[in-house]
């Protein structure tokens, strides 16, 4: 799937009042799908990031509940799926 990144420039590079109509037109057209923003982990307290894979000895639903509850707590856990799948969770 491709795509087109439009990159906005720091103040002063580019005339925002020469690009608003631009990007508010393709706003309306419904051409976009978002906004995302790229964040420097180590501007937020993060120094790197990494993916884990679980695989659940138990697969009951009591296990998997109490499992799911507990990742909520963790704060270093920024996204997790579960995949229906080995392995069965990635986090």
């Amino acid at each position: 799937m491709g795509g087109v990144t439009v990159t906005a420039g720091r103040a002063g590079e580019a005339n925002r009042s020469a690009v608003s109509p631009a990007i508010a037109g393709v706003e309306r057209s419904g051409v976009t799908t978002g906004y995302r923003a790229a964040v420097d982990p180590a501007a937020v307290g993060l120094g790197f990031e990494t993916l884990v894979s679980v695989v659940m000895e138990r697969e009951d639903a009591k296990t998997i509940n109490a499992f799911e509850h507990a990742l909520v707590v963790v704060p270093e856990v920024r996204h997790g799926e579960r995949l229906f799948c080995e392995p069965d969770y990635l986090l």
